[in-house]
């Protein structure tokens, strides 16, 4: 595993994976990356940040996921396997990052061509209020996350998220 840090020329290389280093700041203060197209420029993710701001990053919601994880000095494919343990299911699973952080999927925008992701990622943490019959998700910020699932699939995703919680407090990581 290589690190390598080079703050004067703002890059940073962290397991193999360059990063610059705007881009770590960004994903620092971020609360939820969810993926959406913008005219003349295409897919891209939305990042949601404390301040009420957001911002466009032209990455994909997977690459965003992964330097997160990586970020977070977390093993994306360790945490994804051990959420998926503990709630029995194999794909869209809640992810626990850290301890202020667990990461709920929420489907955001319906998919345009064949194999298009179209989940997006919220902090449970920085979560204010669901409202499932507007289909809307409030963040404590005041910005607001609509997504496109039915209601008992969200609430089934936020108590895997406790039980990820409770599963991660009994036996935490290395």
């Amino acid at each position: 595993m290589i690190r390598t840090y080079v703050w004067y020329k703002i890059v940073v290389t962290i397991g193999g994976v360059t990063i610059r280093y705007e881009y770590i700041r960004m994903l620092k203060d971020c609360n939820a990356f969810v993926p959406c197209y913008l005219q003349h420029r295409g897919k891209v993710t939305k990042l949601y940040f404390s301040s009420g701001e957001c911002d466009y990053v032209d990455y994909s919601t997977a690459k965003v996921l992964k330097d997160y994880c990586a970020i977070n000095m977390r093993c994306m494919r360790s945490i994804k396997k051990r959420c998926q343990n503990i709630t029995g299911r194999k794909n869209i699973v809640p992810l626990y990052i850290k301890e202020t952080g667990i990461l709920l999927p929420v489907k955001t925008i319906l998919p345009r061509a064949e194999g298009d992701k179209c989940i997006g990622y919220v902090n449970m943490q920085e979560i204010e209020r669901i409202h499932y019959e507007n289909r809307e998700i409030k963040l404590k910020s005041g910005q607001r996350i609509f997504f496109l699932e039915r209601a008992e699939t969200v609430k089934k995703r936020i108590g895997d998220c406790e039980a990820i919680k409770l599963s991660f407090e009994e036996a935490p990581t290395p």
